[in-house]
C-alpha cells in the first residue's frame, strides 16, 4: 500500500454519511501515515489527528473539509502545527467541561480539598493548644 490515500479513497470520504464519525474514522485510520506512532487517538468518542506535515495526511484532511455537513457536526479543534480534534458537540462539551472542572478545582473533590485545606489551617492554629 502507498503511503498516500488515492483519489477513490480521498472522494469517498468526500461523500462519506455525515450521520457516522465512528465510521469515517475507522476508515480513515488505515490510511493516516504514522497514526501507529501517536498521530492518531482516541479517548472515548473523540479523535486527535495530527497530520505532521505529511502530504498524504493533509489530503485526508482536505477531504474531509470538503465534506461540509461532517465538517461542521464533527470538527472540534485544530491547533497550529496540523493537529485536529473531532467529536460529536456532546462529546466535545463534555471533555471540556471536565478538563475545566479539574483544571479550576471545582467539581464533587474540591469541596473536599478546600475543607482539608481548612482543617489544616485550623490545627496549625488552635490544634496544639
Amino acid at each position: 500500500m502507498s503511503d498516500y490515500p488515492t483519489d477513490k479513497e480521498l472522494k469517498k470520504i468526500k461523500e462519506w454519511p455525515v450521520n457516522d464519525l465512528s465510521g469515517i474514522m475507522s476508515y480513515i485510520q488505515p490510511l493516516w501515515t504514522f497514526g501507529d506512532c501517536g498521530y492518531w487517538s482516541q479517548e472515548r468518542n473523540i479523535y486527535y489527528l495530527s497530520t505532521t506535515g505529511w502530504s498524504g495526511n493533509e489530503s485526508i484532511i482536505e477531504a474531509m473539509q470538503e465534506n461540509f455537513i461532517f465538517w461542521a457536526l464533527y470538527w472540534c479543534k485544530t491547533k497550529r502545527g496540523g493537529h485536529y480534534v473531532f467529536a460529536s458537540m456532546q462529546d466535545w462539551l463534555a471533555a471540556e467541561h471536565q478538563m475545566h472542572l479539574t483544571a479550576y478545582g471545582v467539581g464533587p473533590l474540591a469541596g473536599l480539598g478546600n475543607l482539608l485545606t481548612r482543617l489544616g489551617r485550623w490545627f496549625v492554629r488552635y490544634g496544639g493548644k
